[in-house]
């Protein structure tokens, strides 16, 4: 009975984290020299005219508005909403699952003394 439930448990909690947001990808630009901030967009998976393309170029040319003196640096395209949320900004669940599509947010990364997330910041 104990491994029937174990296992239920274990295949449930799988299958959440695996397919999260299958339909949909993150795109995002930061500033290297500060890798603790940002700036990230969900698109759809499909990126129907090269919708990832014209966010980055967006958030790359008023990165200096969410972060005042800075300029962003590097940027990522099409990574999954898993690998972003648990690998990028180390979040314990799925970040993009408070986002809305092609809305752009200022993240933080979870470090010792704040805790990981996102925030509306542009449409």
């Amino acid at each position: 009975m104990f491994n029937r439930i174990f296992l239920s448990i274990l295949l449930l909690s799988g299958t959440t984290l695996i397919y999260a947001e299958p339909g949909y990808r993150v795109c995002s630009v930061l500033n290297q020299s500060d890798m603790r901030t940002g700036l990230v967009v969900k698109v759809a998976k499909e990126n129907k005219d090269d919708t990832c393309g014209k966010k980055v170029n967006f958030m790359r040319s008023y990165y200096g508005n969410a972060y005042p003196g800075q300029q962003a640096t590097f940027n990522t395209r099409l990574m999954t909403c898993e690998d972003f949320s648990q690998g990028s900004i180390r979040a314990t669940g799925d970040v993009c699952k408070s986002m809305q599509v092609n809305k752009i947010y200022k993240y933080t990364v979870k470090t010792q003394y704040t805790d990981a997330g996102v925030k509306f910041w542009h449409n």
